[in-house]
């Protein structure tokens, strides 16, 4: 049985990870959708994109998974757009995201964090280590492929929900932030 080393995932990595996947607490609820309740997902993967991302991969694989994690990422982020409620009432317009949604994004926001977790264990270290010299990935790679699934989710779902908010025939970002 492997074991989790904990003591390499830093403070950043489980807050960041941590605070994604509890933004699904604030969706559960209906809320405005304005700039805070569309840009503060993007905002928090953008950060880290920010302090994690140092150069696009390099190897052919490297670019293919990233290809394929983002769109993943994309997938997600449109689905649970299109699972979450938006209406207009009293010249506001609402979103509230539904069980399926909160689901998708947990489903999204977990993956990331269960992948690293689990690449933290010495059976995951060691399998993650024999895959990627088999198909000429390095860490940057890895890094590259979790940061663009997450850009890609909160990106797709924040220009779906944008979309559907406009769709109402309302205005979605109102002259103040909310």
């Amino acid at each position: 049985m492997s074991t989790t080393n904990v003591a390499d995932m830093t403070f950043t990595d489980w807050s960041t990870d941590l605070v994604l996947l509890a933004l699904v607490l604030l969706q559960l609820r209906a809320r405005k959708l304005g700039v805070v309740h569309l840009l503060l997902p993007v905002a928090i993967v953008a950060l880290a994109v920010w302090y994690y991302f140092s150069a696009l991969p390099t190897s052919a694989t490297g670019v293919v998974l990233c290809a394929f994690t983002s769109t993943i990422g994309l997938t997600l982020g449109v689905v649970a757009a299109a699972c979450t409620r938006v209406w207009h009432r009293a010249g506001t317009t609402f979103a509230q995201a539904g069980p399926l949604a909160a689901l998708i994004w947990i489903i999204g926001m977990g993956a990331r964090l269960a992948f690293q977790i689990w690449a933290h264990t010495s059976g995951g270290a060691h399998s993650l280590t024999t895959f990627s010299i088999q198909h000429r990935l390095d860490a940057v790679a890895w890094v590259d492929a979790l940061l663009f699934m997450a850009v890609g989710q909160v990106l797709a779902r924040a220009v779906v929900l944008f979309i559907r908010g406009l769709a109402t025939g309302r205005r979605v970002l109102p002259t103040a932030i909310g």
